[in-house]
Order: C-alpha cells, then structure tokens, then sequence
C-alpha cells in the first residue's frame, strides 16, 4: 500500500508540473536548437485557496519547442498538506520530462514522504505518468527506508538494485542484489511475538 501511495504521489508531482510549470534541464544543451523558454533560480509556489500546495525550486529550467522535452537542473520541491504541513520532499539533480508522459530523474534523487513514512535515494528514477509506474534504471542502488518518522522507533531498510513500482496494481518489485536491516525498538517489539 506504500507503493501505491509513493506511485500517486510521483503522479500528483508530475501533474502539478506539468499543469503549473513544467521543470526540465538538458545536461548536453543541443547547438542547432535554441529553447523556447529559459528561466534561472526559479522559485515557483502554487497556492489554492489561500494555502500553500507545493513549492518548486530549480537552479535552471529550459523548455523546448521541437521535441517537447522540458529540462531542470538542481530541481527540489515540497508539497503540503491541506495544513501547510510538509508531506513529501524531494530533489534531483537534473529532470526531464518527455512530452508530459514520462519523467526522468538524474543526478542523485531523494523523494521522501512523511505521510508514508518513507525515504528512497537512488542515482536514476523515472516516472510513467500514463502507465503509473516508477522504475528505477537496471543495476542503479536503491535505499528505501521506512520509518523516518521520529515517533517510530523501528526501522527498515532495504538495499537494492532495481525497483518497479505500479500505482495500477498496487505492487512494487525488487530485484538484483537485494539487502536489507531491521531495527526494532525494545518499546516496539513488546507486542510482537
């Protein structure tokens, strides 16, 4: 269910880009193709209703005309909950966007939800806005951890090396050399048995 929750979160992330601005930086800038719009240390806050939604910031952003592809370099972002409580943070080092349907993440990427209590750090994720599927790229280290939240006191972490995750079916696979810890708390482990 955490999955499913990670996946709709990427998918609300990628709407609210694509429906506000998107955010997009080509690390090899083509010579023969100028973009269509280039903004620097853009700051970009969507409200609604008088609060808060989301709060995007990149270093610099560049759309361009002739293949639909948007680019972003140092790319962070926060979206609140309808309390203007942080619910999920994020950044990459660069991001691409493929004509609204699917997002590329480089860079180093950190995506962490407070509401699913949950952290995943990898070097490459993309997101399939059509498909509701985040992979990450074959043999990239993926950390996930869950229970990032200070009152919990027993954690998880898994150590992989591909991760796919499908909003549609609710299911998440690991696979390559998979690794993982669990630390319980005295206080948390009285009740299990």
């Amino acid at each position: 269910m955490k999955q499913s929750l990670i996946i709709r979160f990427l998918l609300s992330l990628c709407i609210f880009f694509f429906c506000s601005c998107s955010l997009i930086y080509r690390t090899e800038l083509s010579e023969e193709e100028e973009s269509e719009l280039s903004l620097y240390d853009l700051v970009m806050t969507k409200v609604s209703n008088g609060k808060k939604e989301s709060l995007v910031k990149a270093k610099q952003m560049e759309k361009y005309r002739k293949d639909e592809h948007m680019y972003a370099k140092d790319v962070s972002f926060i979206l609140y909950d309808k309390n203007e409580a942080i619910e999920t943070e994020g950044s990459a080092g660069f991001m691409k966007s493929e004509k609204d349907k699917l997002l590329v993440f480089s860079g180093g990427v950190s995506l962490t939800s407070y509401k699913e209590d949950v952290n995943i750090e990898a070097e490459n994720l993309r997101v399939d806005t059509e498909l509701e599927q985040l992979t990450s790229a074959q043999d990239d280290t993926i950390l996930i951890e869950y229970g990032i939240n200070e009152e919990k006191n027993t954690k998880l972490f898994i150590h992989a090396q591909t991760i796919a995750a499908s909003g549609v079916s609710n299911t998440i696979r690991i696979s390559g050399k998979v690794s993982g810890l669990i630390i319980v708390d005295d206080e948390d482990a009285r009740g299990i048995e």
